[in-house]
């Protein structure tokens, strides 16, 4: 019996559970841009197959369909961290792009030689919504 029609089909399935798993993560997570970057970094150190598959996704974009698919789960991505902290799209876009180098810093399991930590921690305080500390 064939449960998928293509490996396309089966690679966008595991690409979606990946993306599902992150958002489960947010969702369970204090709504703060802080909290929700360290409970995504618990979940690469804990699961690190769900960061890898996230971005075989976005490398395997010359695809359009695995583009399409990838790009409304991202951006949906996106439309939830903004829902959840209030943050705005400058901060939004920040998160995400400080989470991109934890992902790979992770991933490459560079964590002696890191040098994005303090950076990504004064970063996650500047996107914090106003009138709102980073939680440490």
């Amino acid at each position: 019996m064939q449960m998928f029609g293509s490996k396309r089909e089966l690679f966008l399935e595991v690409v979606h559970a990946a993306f599902d798993r992150i958002e489960t993560t947010f969702e369970n997570a204090d709504h703060t841009l802080p909290a929700l970057g360290a409970a995504y970094g618990r979940l690469l150190q804990n699961e690190r197959t769900v960061g890898l598959v996230v971005l075989h996704g976005y490398a395997a974009a010359a695809d359009e369909t695995v583009r399409e698919a990838v790009r409304r789960r991202h951006l949906g991505l996106q439309r939830l961290v903004a829902r959840l902290t209030g943050g705005d799209a400058l901060q939004v876009r920040t998160f995400f792009a400080t989470g991109l180098i934890v992902t790979v810093s992770t991933l490459l399991d560079l964590t002696e030689q890191r040098a994005d930590a303090a950076w990504s921690a004064w970063i996650l305080d500047l996107a914090a919504p106003p009138g709102e500390d980073a939680e440490r």
